[in-house]
C-alpha cells in the first residue's frame, strides 16, 4: 500500500499525509473527544478512499470494510517517513 500511495502526485501525496498529520494529532486527545485510530478510519475511510460505481445500485459494504482498514493502516503505521521525504523534497523542487 505504501508503494502505491508514493506514486500519487506529489501535491496529492502532500494532502494525504498532511491529512494524516493532522488526524494522528486528533487522536492525542482521544479521552475528550473520543476519536481513536479507528474511528478516524471509520469516519475519513469512506470519502478519501471513495470508488465510482456507475449503473446499479450495490452492496459497499466490503469496500467500506476495506476503506477503514487502508486508512486505519496508514493512520496507525509509523513507517511512512519514507513518503515523508518525499513530501519534503517535493516540496523544495515546486
Amino acid at each position: 500500500m505504501t508503494s502505491l500511495l508514493s506514486q500519487l502526485p506529489n501535491p496529492n501525496l502532500n494532502t494525504f499525509l498532511y491529512l494524516l498529520k493532522h488526524l494522528k494529532k486528533v487522536t492525542e486527545n482521544e479521552p475528550i473527544n473520543k476519536m481513536s485510530l479507528h474511528n478516524l478510519a471509520t469516519v475519513f475511510g469512506p470519502s478519501l478512499l471513495r470508488v465510482r460505481h456507475e449503473g446499479l445500485p450495490m452492496d459497499v459494504s466490503h469496500e467500506v470494510v476495506a476503506q477503514v482498514q487502508v486508512i486505519y493502516y496508514f493512520l496507525s503505521d509509523d513507517n511512512i517517513s519514507l513518503l515523508e521525504q518525499r513530501e519534503r523534497l517535493g516540496s523544495v523542487t515546486l
